[in-house]
């Protein structure tokens, strides 16, 4: 009895010593970055993501982003973030992130235990997962994709747990698997890609432990009766079209090393080898279920989707792959020491390096009070880079000519046309039609612009700028970021 005790005790302490961790590792870094720059996030889709759920805050039933005159598609994030607001007042820019990555740390332990996964090495898969890239890019920020995770692990939850339910409360079961459902609608609702990940992995899940696919019927059925007519009377299969989001191969956009937003850490992707050599040659009868991993893990090569649910098998393996090397005899015991610490130096390094591009990315603080006299001036449409786009609009209420969601609209052709033609102007008679047609009336110029379009030097639209007495410089500096505007 003792025995079983100390035993609950240590599988207890394990887990809470492995989301402390987590909540450790993204409360870190979204401190520093916050104290360091005065923003919250990098540049992205959060400053949307919080715009828009201060919008739905407001009003319930908006169905239309004035501020860039386009159509607004519903998504259940923004009603989460939403109704986080109401709770966590000013903190839910901080709170909110971390929240939802101890949610989902939770859940990846949970699922893995349903698994089978013996406890201590799930807590353990958690301890990795925390000091993951993608962990760390994805729940310190607003992310949509973080809430995607969420959703799909709660769901895979829900759905595994019905065995537990079978007998004797079979009604117990039954609210289980509805709630799985109503999870994986949101899913559908939210990514359309995930919630097709999210079945497949049900499908081999169910397969390995030997479950009957009837129930996976109507929780394929359901969501898809949800999204189909949305899809045909709706402009909602464009949301569906952009989940598929796949990319050519490109080590910038997969591995977190070479700067990739939703990249693989390098090492633990050689950790992972390791493991599954291991296991390949350990578990023949299992090969089928190894290879599909495999196969996971280089599509993921080509999709940041399939790369954030790949990160999570990759923990697996890379568990195995640590528990063999501190299990295995060892000739000499420095060597097994050294080795180990090297893992851990290398893990370690991975994680510093991907929080410390975080907190070093733009924007920075020099960027504060301009934004602040930005949202003082009168109304007009802003020309930033496209990445600056939802920054400019959260922060100073006011609309630009281009963002990173601008390639989804019917107009995008044109408002690209537009900017490039203002930023190649040198001439206010060149200037004047785009600046007509567009109500460009404020300027934001970064130093990132003036080194790749200018190089330095004073061309084009900064040439216009600074000679013509039509614009005037309310703040920045030529050596920084500088805000103009168009008199009159």
């Amino acid at each position: 009895m003792r025995r079983d005790l100390e035993k609950r005790h240590g599988v207890a302490l394990n887990f809470l010593t492995s989301i402390t961790l987590a909540v450790l590792v993204l409360s870190a870094v979204l401190s520093i970055r916050a104290h360091t720059s005065g923003f919250p996030y990098p540049n992205g889709e959060s400053y949307y993501n919080l715009r828009i759920a201060g919008e739905i805050h407001d009003d319930i039933l908006f169905s239309e982003d004035k501020l860039q005159e386009r159509y607004y598609y519903p998504n259940p994030f923004h009603y989460f973030l939403a109704a986080a607001k109401d709770i966590l007042k000013d903190k839910t820019p901080v709170l909110f992130p971390i929240l939802l990555g101890l949610a989902s740390a939770i859940l990846f332990h949970s699922l893995l235990v349903r698994l089978g996964f013996p406890e201590k090495n799930a807590s353990f898969a958690v301890m990795l997962l925390s000091m993951t890239p993608l962990f760390i890019v994805l729940y310190t920020s607003l992310s949509t994709t973080g809430f995607v995770v969420f959703l799909s692990l709660f769901a895979l939850n829900t759905y595994f747990s019905r065995k537990y339910w079978e007998t004797p409360w079979k009604k117990m079961g039954n609210l289980s698997f509805a709630a799985s459902i109503l999870l994986l609608s949101l899913l559908s609702l939210t990514s359309f890609f995930a919630f097709i990940m999210t079945l497949v992995f049900i499908a081999v899940f169910s397969i390995y432990e030997r479950r009957s696919l009837k129930s996976l019927i109507p929780a394929t059925l359901i969501p898809l009766m949800l999204v189909v007519p949305l899809a045909i009377f709706t402009p909602f299969l464009d949301v569906i079209l952009q989940s598929f989001d796949i990319h050519a191969l490109d080590l910038k956009e997969t591995f977190s090393i070479f700067g990739a937003s939703l990249g693989l850490g390098l090492f633990i992707l050689m950790l992972f080898f390791t493991g599954l050599i291991i296991i390949w040659s350990l578990m023949k009868d299992l090969r089928m279920y190894h290879f599909l991993t495999l196969l996971l893990v280089i599509f993921s090569f080509f999709s940041p989707i399939m790369r954030v649910y790949a990160n999570m098998l990759i923990i697996v393996y890379c568990v195995v792959a640590i528990k063999f090397l501190y299990y295995r005899r060892w000739e000499l015991e420095i060597v097994k020491t050294g080795t180990l610490l090297l893992l851990a130096c290398a893990l370690l390094f991975s994680a510093l390096n991907q929080a410390d591009a975080l907190i070093s990315a733009q924007p920075g603080e020099e960027l504060e009070p301009i934004l602040a006299r930005l949202k003082s001036l009168p109304s007009g449409v802003v020309l930033s880079p496209p990445e600056y786009g939802f920054l400019v609009q959260e922060y100073s209420a006011k609309p630009t000519l281009l963002d990173e969601a601008t390639k989804y609209s019917d107009d995008f052709s044109q408002r690209l046309s537009a900017q490039a033609g203002l930023i190649n102007s040198s001439r206010i008679i060149d200037a004047d039609p785009i600046l007509q047609e567009t109500h460009a009336r404020y300027f934001l110029i970064t130093s990132e612009m003036k080194e790749t379009l200018w190089e330095g030097r004073e061309e084009e639209l900064l040439f216009l700028l600074k000679n013509s007495e039509r614009f005037s410089r309310l703040a920045g500096s030529d050596e920084g970021v500088e805000l103009w505007s168009l008199s009159g």
